[in-house]
């Protein structure tokens, strides 16, 4: 019986194994899609039967599809992320021309037909016999990898475009905050800064600009001027100093050469006299005039030589002892202009601190002057009450005298008309004095209760004035709070911007894979086309074998009707012309028939399996 060759039968199970993985990996993917792109690619694009489980011609549930059918199921799932990609670009197409996810969307539209028209050539039944499967799997992995780092890149541009997008609105939000604070103008208290406020004046103008109704802090100008001053007593310290150093340079120089010409004088003085010869004695004995005469200048240059020597000694120590001062001198006023950036930071810091306590400041200053306008008032009231306890004090001591009076009026009864007169008048007097005692109490109880009152309102004044001055604390905290976390942002924006850069350059590295993928693509679909046009030309070399056995078979066997019906089956499978037939006697000349020497074997095997052959083909084909 002769075996039939299977559409997949070329592909190696270890291949065959890794593309059902790559396809379990492509339906994995498609199953994260969000539902709703979901539902409309399935309005947009009815679901077709992709399942890669179905069972075979040969009826098999368990069998393996074979590599025809796994094509077709890719190239359907592939249109089908296609048609999603397609969804999500006119879905994100709203976002700035600077989306980086549009590019990586266009090379996936523009990538994509390639591989979709290749694995479409793939599951066309004429041509689907997979007789190269090797480049089949090859433009199938090319395909796949060129997908993944695509989508990679554009899930790490996305990502990268949204936390860009939420550090600028936060930088920007940070910005207003503290325009809004500087705009609002505050005064310092003196809890933070040593110096008194001052008046507001309409205009001060700095350094670093124009402050408007308010004052900088005493000296803070003459601070300026002191450290331009002491930046060109510097320059020219400097300047100074060099032209010392160079002076230096000279005088040790001449020292140097002076010391050479007195050490070379000292030498000369020094060595013996040479004792000359007799016969020239007498001549220098009569020279000794001379000799003296030129020893006692040449000491005097040497001491001359030394005196200058000596001379430039003590200038070279006094332009090194300028030279020290003069060094000491530029680094106090480097470390005076370090201090003058100091204090005009501080100053600034300063200023800043002004505008923020202004507002609170002159909020207690109000509140202060109604207070003491308060207590002003309080004041004199205490002063009318203290006037009544006097007058009080008065009526009481009038009161004793008159009890005095009333004692002596009883002893002395004799007297008792002038007393009754005393006493009535007394009586006048203790009532007018008691209605006013009276009216001076209810005063008094009226003027305590009202002293209370305004000191226990004073207290709670006082008590929301440091509440006020805790919370414009605590502001300022925030602000210092909020700085802090502008610099660290600005620092991450530093860092987002970098990673932005080596975004830029891994996504120009991954165009250039990708071109070098397409070029691929493009030489493996050349091939295959080529191969595809020469495969029409190509038979199966197991059909052939076995119909030439069988003929040889039938003609030795003698079984000439068997003999001639796998000739003629085997000039319409070569495609014979009309003279290769008659060559061979297909056409004219009649085979003389014999009688079978041998009983006649049954052929109707190998015959109806080729035909069943052929007929699968048709349907196949169909």
């Amino acid at each position: 019986m002769v075996q039939l060759v299977s559409p997949s039968a070329g592909l190696s199970v270890e291949k065959e194994s890794q593309l059902r993985t790559l396809l379990f990996r492509l339906t994995t993917e498609l199953a994260q899609v969000p539902p709703d792109l979901y539902e409309q690619l399935q309005m947009e694009h009815p679901r077709d039967d992709d399942g890669i489980g179905a069972q075979h011609a040969s009826g098999d549930p368990h069998a393996k599809p074979p590599l025809i059918d796994l094509a077709g199921v890719l190239s359907r799932r592939l249109i089908r992320m296609r048609s999603i990609a397609q969804i999500a670009f006119d879905r994100w197409g709203a976002i700035a021309g600077h989306d980086p996810t549009q590019s990586a969307l266009h090379r996936i539209a523009e990538k994509t037909p390639c591989a979709i028209a290749l694995l479409q050539w793939g599951h066309a039944p004429a041509r689907g016999k997979a007789d190269e499967p090797h480049l089949f799997w090859d433009v199938i992995r090319i395909f796949l990898q060129l997908v993944d780092c695509t989508w990679h890149l554009a899930d790490q541009a996305c990502a990268h475009h949204k936390e860009l997008q939420h550090l600028r609105a936060q930088v920007a939000q940070h910005q207003q905050q503290q325009q809004g604070q500087a705009s609002s103008p505050v005064m310092m208290s003196g809890s933070n800064v040593s110096s008194p406020p001052s008046q507001p004046s309409p205009t001060t103008k700095t350094g670093t600009g124009t402050t408007s109704g308010m004052s900088l802090p005493a000296g803070a100008d003459e601070l300026v001027e002191q450290v331009g001053r002491e930046k060109a007593l510097r320059e020219e310290a400097e300047g100074k100093l060099g032209m010392l150093q160079r002076q230096s340079e000279e005088l040790r120089g001449q020292l140097e050469v002076s010391q050479r010409e007195l050490h070379r004088l000292l030498q000369q003085q020094l060595q013996p006299p040479v004792a000359p010869p007799l016969t020239q004695q007498q001549t220098h004995l009569d020279g000794s005039g001379d000799v003296s005469s030129e020893l006692e200048a040449l000491r005097r240059e040497t001491i001359a030589l030394r005196q200058h020597v000596e001379a430039y000694k003590e200038r070279y120590d006094a332009l090194m002892i300028q030279y020290t001062r003069l060094q000491t001198t530029c680094r106090d006023l480097q470390q005076n202009e370090n201090r003058a950036q100091q204090l005009q930071q501080e100053r600034d810091d300063a200023v800043r601190e002004t505008r923020q306590w202004q507002q609170a400041h002159s909020t207690v200053s109000e509140s202060l002057q109604q207070i003491s306008l308060e207590v002003a008032d309080l004041r004199a009231r205490c002063e009318s009450v203290g006037v009544l306890e006097r007058n009080l004090e008065e009526a009481r001591f009038a009161l004793s005298q008159y009890e005095d009076r009333e004692r002596n009026r009883k002893t002395q009864e004799s007297d008792s008309a002038v007393l009754r007169e005393e006493r009535d008048a007394a009586l006048r007097d203790l009532r007018a004095t008691q209605s006013a005692l009276d009216r001076l109490n209810a005063v008094l109880e009226e003027m305590q209760d009202e002293r209370d009152s305004a000191v226990s309102r004073l207290e709670n004044e006082l008590t929301s004035a440091r509440m006020e001055t805790n919370a414009a604390k605590r502001q300022l905290e925030q602000v210092s709070e909020l700085h802090s976390e502008v610099v660290s942002l600005r620092k991450q924006l530093e860092a987002v911007t970098e990673e932005r850069n080596d975004l830029l350059q891994r996504k120009a590295f991954l165009e250039n894979e990708l071109k070098n993928y397409s070029s691929s693509v493009e030489g493996l679909l050349a091939r295959l086309q080529k191969e595809t046009e020469e495969k029409h030309f190509m038979v199966d070399r197991r059909v052939v074998n076995d119909m030439l056995t069988g003929y040889v078979e039938s003609h030795v066997m003698g079984l000439h009707d068997r003999q001639r019906e796998l000739l003629s089956l085997m000039s319409e499978m070569l495609q014979f012309s009309e003279a290769d037939k008659e060559k061979v006697g297909l056409i004219g000349a009649r085979l003389q028939q014999q009688q079978p020497q041998h009983p006649q074997q049954p052929t109707s095997t190998l015959v109806d399996q080729f035909m069943d052959f052929l007929a699968q083909e048709t349907e196949d084909s169909r």
